[in-house]
């Protein structure tokens, strides 16, 4: 893949009835798995009916170029199957937005792909609407628009047909009595605003992956030349600028650092009044702030080519700043840790390990690249990989258990310190939490009954859920074999 995709407007929608009818089938494909159903292995099958309707209609991959695209997908979906979350929905969207492309454009390159597979996305919002009256008018100027022009014929007939079946049913009590042994009252029950609002959705969904507009010719493009952000005689950012800029910033870092050392890791008696959890708190989040802040500076500063980046002095004091950026977050994720261990643990403060994770490895890719002497592209590609490989990771980690089991761990009931258990938060977490709350009950022996029934409760929900093949997902799997053999245990027990 070394080519460009060259985007035309121009590019025709080359719509045929057959695509049309499939959209409609993804639609009622999408009612039967979704509509007041629960979410499961449901999304994964749906998107796999996308990717083969999209296939057939935009296809241009031959066997071999077809393998990378079904790899990408599946990737892509495996975290769906595993547990369908928020991230593990986000990837499956998008890995079938790049499969898209990679079928319909087998030559074109990475960055083409992405491009194009991300503008997808807005297009879901009004390309129907926008395409609809184009395909009707492509259509009907076909070979076998004599088809189309047909069934619009049908229209006018069709109404007033309706029209005067009411008629004679309201005048003629047996046409009527044929209409009543129809169980219209339900079917109109089912037809309602917010199902015909959820077809129309999907409708807006699938479109853009249905009838891609990006199938010209790939061709090569040249890239285009950018204007210096910044003049290398300008005293703003001047070579002296950014060396006083450099020397300053050291000075404060090591201040806070030398003050971090002293109360964190050295264990200092803190100021009066003041805890460690405090004193955490109100570091953690900050620090990454200024951290960011730091980055975004000596991207600025070192930019490729300039006086800066190859001034061996200003190199070393940004080694040094980076170096200092780099501890900043180490005691940032010391600080939230403090913080946790007296206030429990919650998926945002998760998040934020995971955040300071990203930071620390986009601090690290700015020593790469200064001494690999990389572009500012290659820097960006760096950590767009490593955020998602990063994310990735992050949807086969069962976040609901590994927060109950840490915070039933270090509760007060069982680590004689820190809060009691926060009951109310541990349901919130869900069924698979029910593991954790098991566990807070066998070590306990004067079980709240609030533990007792919240778990029970938690059960019936996974029950009730697993009823339907839709919900399964391979983490619900585990849930339900841990509950069968809770259940065995319970019954050879009694």
């Amino acid at each position: 893949m070394t080519e460009a995709i060259a985007a035309k407007p121009a590019v025709p929608l080359n719509a045929s009835p057959l695509q049309l009818i499939s959209v409609a089938g993804l639609s009622a494909a999408a009612d039967w798995l979704f509509y007041d159903r629960p979410v499961g292995i449901s999304a994964a099958l749906f998107l796999i009916a996308v990717l083969a309707v999209s296939a057939a209609a935009n296809r241009k991959a031959n066997t071999n170029e077809l393998l990378p695209a079904l790899v990408v997908f599946g990737a892509s979906v495996i975290p769906l199957i595993y547990s369908f979350t928020p991230l593990s929905f986000l990837f499956a969207i998008a890995g079938t937005a790049l499969s898209v492309q990679m079928i319909a454009n087998p030559r074109a390159s990475w960055a083409a792909l992405i491009e194009h597979a991300s503008k997808l996305f807005p297009d879901m919002i009004w390309r129907a609407i926008a395409d609809f009256p184009k395909i009707f008018h492509e259509l009907s100027q076909a070979k076998d628009g004599a088809l189309i022009k047909s069934a619009v014929g049908w229209i006018v007939p069709a109404i007033l047909g309706i029209v005067f079946i009411s008629l004679f049913a309201s005048a003629n009590p047996v046409i009527d009595d044929w209409f009543a042994a129809i169980h219209w009252k339900s079917f109109l029950q089912q037809l309602s605003a917010p199902r015909i609002l959820f077809w129309l959705l999907v409708v807006a969904i699938v479109w853009p992956l249905v009838f891609l507009r990006n199938r010209a010719d790939p061709v090569a493009t040249a890239p285009k030349a950018k204007a210096a952000a910044f003049s290398e005689s300008s005293d703003l950012f001047g070579k002296p600028a950014i060396l006083r800029s450099l020397a300053l910033f050291n000075l404060l870092f090591v201040v806070q650092t030398g003050l971090d050392a002293t109360y964190l890791w050295g264990g200092l008696q803190l100021p009066h009044g003041m805890s460690y959890a405090t004193y955490a708190h109100r570091g953690a989040y900050p620090l990454i702030v200024t951290a960011l802040l730091a980055a975004a500076f000596v991207l600025v500063a070192t930019r490729p080519g300039s006086d800066a980046e190859r001034s061996p002095l200003i190199r070393n004091l940004v080694y040094l700043w980076i170096a200092q950026n780099i501890l900043l977050v180490v005691s940032s994720v010391m600080r939230l840790s403090l913080y946790i261990d007296v206030y429990s643990l919650t998926y945002w403060r998760v998040a934020a390990f995971i955040w300071m994770l990203l930071v620390a490895i986009g601090l690290v890719l700015i020593v790469a690249r200064l001494v690999l002497r990389r572009s500012s592209n290659w820097l960006v590609a760096s950590n767009v990989i490593s955020l998602t490989a990063v994310l990735y990771v992050c949807c086969f980690i069962n976040f609901p258990l590994l927060i109950a089991n840490y915070n039933v761990t270090h509760s007060r009931e069982l680590s004689g310190k820190g809060l009691p258990l926060d009951l109310h938060y541990l349901v919130s977490l869900g069924p698979q939490a029910i593991p954790a709350l098991d566990r807070y009950a066998q070590i306990r022996k004067d079980v709240p009954q609030l533990a007792v029934r919240a778990a029970e409760d938690l059960v019936v929900e996974h029950r009730l859920r697993m009823e339907d093949w839709r919900a399964w997902t391979y983490q619900d799997w585990q849930l339900a074999r841990y509950l069968r053999a809770r259940k065995t245990a319970t019954t050879t027990g009694g």
